[in-house]
């Protein structure tokens, strides 16, 4: 793949993070956290459980759990203080991400660090969670599923902004272009089912990591660029060069090593 873009112009990196850059749900595995802790009902993460389940051997497609999960999960923290989730989720945040990051990630990063002015995340895991996983993995911004609380900071049981959601990913990242500067033309988004494929479609750079079977169709139907763990991004490969107002990077393309 190969980047250009003038240095006024001003880009970013758009990072899903469950299936992307981080094994698994972490939407998954922190109510399951909480339940081994006591903190919540254990039926409600058996459900949640199951529902992965259902997916994984193809009963169920990833858009009905992007619609399902967040529901269940704001039903088992109804009750709970915010600062209370929040502590616990650093300290989850602390046991997981070292135990469950693909070996690119970092190197990935830390490239698209070097090559565009942002470097975000859009999740839709909790926001509690993925707030504690930005200064760990560096990001400039991150974002995650909200959660509806009342005024004492106490949550309601209702899902107030779910990102699992294509339709709610790129509402938001169109609001960052806004509200940033940020030129999508000039950005990147990376993401792995295909509920990113609403804010792969609005990049100028779609890329997509360990897709699942519906995206990788879209893939391969587009000509997007796409990568899995066994095949990963060469990044040792990457030749950055400047020449005037132009920044060119490129990347050896393995698309077709990888379908050959």
């Amino acid at each position: 793949m190969e980047f250009k873009f003038k240095n006024s112009q001003k880009g970013a990196a758009f990072f899903d993070l469950d299936g992307t850059l981080i094994r698994g749900l972490m939407i998954r595995s922190f109510p399951r956290y909480l339940a081994d802790m006591g903190k919540i009902d254990g039926k409600m993460a058996d459900q949640i459980d199951l529902i992965v389940s259902e997916y994984e051997r193809g009963k169920i497609s990833y858009t009905e759990i992007a619609k399902r999960i967040p529901v269940l999960y704001a039903s088992s923290i109804k009750g709970l203080r915010t600062d209370f989730i929040q502590e616990i989720a650093r300290d989850f945040v602390g046991e997981y991400i070292p135990k469950n990051l693909f070996s690119y990630s970092m190197g990935l990063i830390k490239s698209a660090k070097d090559l565009f002015h942002l470097v975000i995340a859009i999740s839709g895991s909790p926001q509690e969670v993925v707030g504690e996983v930005k200064d760990c993995l560096g990001f400039d911004e991150v974002y995650g599923s909200l959660f509806s609380t009342n005024k004492n900071g106490v949550y309601t049981g209702t899902v107030k902004r779910n990102l699992m959601l294509g339709k709610g990913k790129v509402r938001l990242l169109e609001g960052l272009a806004d509200s940033l500067g940020i030129d999508l033309s000039n950005s990147a988004a990376f993401g792995d089912t295909e509920q990113d494929e609403p804010i792969l479609r609005r990049v100028g750079y779609p890329i997509a990591m360990n897709p699942n079977d519906k995206l990788l169709k879209i893939c391969l139907k587009n000509g997007w660029t796409w990568y899995n763990e066994e095949k990963p991004p060469q990044l040792d490969s990457f030749q950055v060069a400047r020449r005037g107002s132009k920044l060119i990077s490129r990347e050896r393309d393995l698309h077709e090593e990888v379908n050959s």
